[in-house]
């Protein structure tokens, strides 16, 4: 048996003389235009050899034997020899020393019928099927490399060095590329460097909606979908995030109806270090002077059914507490929540130097006091009747009796957040458009300068996506989408914010979100989590790479 470097032809072609015409013309060009030294039987065997020995030395000679499959080659004695040779030489077809084209349909014999054949029955398909059989010779013709053979400039060859090698480059490339990945992944090399990335604080919140850090304490509360009066939360954390405990208050625990209790949902924290209130769905105000360790309900809003939105407190009078209805109604207390005043549904006939009361019932979307104002912005204007306090912003500097309204305010903005920034005296407005023009996206961040009598507000940023949180922290504000995003623009300035992070994927498909200033220098807290699933407390920092994509 020759070795594989001591062949003499890459191909030997096995045919009937009824296709001599065909092998001769069409296919022996086109193996020899493809750089294949081919053997065939008028041309290469020796003259005065017997036939069956110039066979079986084409066959040892040759890397691979092509057989031309017809009806004529199947009744020829000599081919069927030659079929046999070959079956001798490569008796497990592994080698694949024969290779079968099927020229005309015929009935063929079971040691080549199970063997895969290139079809050239069809005219159309001759060429395709060729360079698939060109193809598979050449996998088997060694080729040296091109800088052994002096040929580093030549085209062509590298190119005929990397078709004939292709796989074991693929198999070299794919471990060059793991190894690479492991070490850059181990070390921190470039892409996988340390960065700034979201990471989870570790708490697995369900439905949890609200954050607030109250000085060394994390609180998070949220919805309670359970049945029977087993309270999911408030959480809280009194070591930075590393461990959360769950309160299960009984306070949020009502009577829904005769023998039936259910558990309300907390819409809303406010307060500092010395008390903290929780806005609550069903069970009115709860009031806490630890923390957040215990609750305790504050006095009756006098109302069917004290279903709370928004909570907001005097940040230089804790005592002073404002809280609104989900069905209208804007409530204030000057003791700490004992009890309540109206501040709308006022009387026309009250006294105002500047502005109004608010004689109708006002749907409050979202509110904000600072040391001087008192400030709501109504909530969806398509729930407000004709009977109701038109929509719009609305500020009082007397602590919710008289009330004006700032320069050009749009009517059917629904208000979704307020924040104050202390430093520059200055409002900031998260707003949805429920009427927009062409040209106008959907949500809107505003600033009103509160020093500024009958100012309007300025537009900051806008965009189509769905705005889910604002804060002001310091010398910044920021937005967090619910799509994970989270951006930050300058309290002073009036460019468009930039963004900290790309989505996080547990919000790829919306998710809710709340912001809260983080104990450290930075970027604030970020609470994000599905309606139906776990919520994390996120805090950006320092950290692996694959955080970017899993918190």
């Amino acid at each position: 048996m020759a070795e594989q470097s001591d062949y003499l032809y890459d191909v030997f072609i096995s045919y009937s003389q009824a296709d001599r015409e065909w092998v001769n013309e069409w296919l022996l060009p086109r193996l020899e235009q493809a750089g294949l030294r081919a053997a065939v039987d008028y041309r290469d065997f020796t003259i005065g050899m017997p036939r069956i020995e110039n066979i079986e030395r084409a066959v040892e000679s040759s890397r691979r034997t092509v057989v031309i499959l017809t009806p004529d080659w199947l009744a020829s004695e000599w081919n069927g020899f030659e079929a046999l040779l070959l079956r001798t030489t490569d008796p497990a077809a592994r080698q694949r020393k024969l290779l079968p084209v099927l020229l005309k349909p015929c009935e063929l014999p079971d040691l080549i019928a199970s063997l895969e054949k290139a079809d050239l029955t069809v005219e159309r398909h001759w060429e395709k099927q060729i360079k698939r059989l060109t193809r598979d010779i050449e996998d088997v013709i060694p080729v040296p490399a091109p800088w052994k053979k002096g040929g580093v400039r030549d085209f062509t060859q590298w190119k005929r060095w990397g078709r004939r090698y292709r796989r074991e480059l693929r198999r070299g490339a794919g471990a060059l590329f793991l190894l690479w990945l492991t070490l850059s992944m181990l070390l921190q090399l470039p892409p996988f460097q340390l960065r700034d990335v979201w990471v989870s604080l570790g708490l697995d919140a369900p439905y949890a909606t609200q954050l607030m850090n109250v000085g060394d304490v994390l609180l998070v509360g949220g919805a309670n979908v359970e049945e029977g009066c087993k309270p999911l939360g408030p959480w809280r954390s009194v070591n930075d995030g590393d461990t959360w405990q769950s309160s299960n208050d009984s306070s949020l625990c009502f009577e829904h109806s005769e023998q039936e209790y259910w558990v309300a949902d907390i819409q809303g924290f406010a307060g500092n270090t010395s008390r903290v209130y929780a806005a609550t769905s069903d069970v009115g105000l709860l009031r806490s002077d630890d923390a957040g360790t215990t609750w305790d309900p504050t006095g009756d809003l006098e109302v069917p059914r004290p279903d709370l939105i928004a909570v907001a407190a005097n940040p230089e009078n804790i005592d002073r507490v404002y809280v609104a209805h989900r069905a209208g109604g804007l409530f204030r207390s000057g003791d700490g929540g004992d009890t309540w005043q109206r501040l709308d549904m006022q009387s026309d006939e009250v006294v105002c130097e500047k502005g109004a009361p608010l004689t109708g019932n006002l749907v409050v979307g979202a509110m904000a006091v600072t040391p001087d104002h008192v400030i709501v912005g109504t909530g969806n204007p398509d729930d407000l009747s004709e009977l109701d306090t038109p929509g719009g912003l609305y500020l009082s500097a007397d602590e919710g009796i008289c009330w004006q309204q700032p320069a050009e305010v749009n009517k059917w903005y629904e208000y979704l957040e307020l924040a104050y920034a202390s430093a520059a005296d200055d409002l900031f407005i998260l707003v949805h458009n429920w009427r927009k023009g062409p040209e106008e996206e959907w949500n809107q961040v505003l600033r009103l300068d509160l020093t500024a009598s009958n100012s309007s507000p300025q537009s900051l940023w806008q965009t189509q996506h769905t705005v889910g949180a604002l804060l002001v922290d310091g010398d910044s504000w920021y937005i967090a989408t619910r799509f994970g995003r989270v951006m930050q623009g300058s309290i002073l300035g009036t460019a468009p914010p930039e963004e900290l992070s790309s989505f996080l994927l547990p919000c790829i498909l919306d998710c809710d979100v709340a912001l809260t200033p983080d104990t450290g220098a930075g970027a604030p807290l970020l609470l994000a989590g599905r309606w139906n699933t776990g919520g994390m407390v996120l805090r950006r920092q320092k950290g692996p790479w694959w955080h970017s994509v899993w918190p």
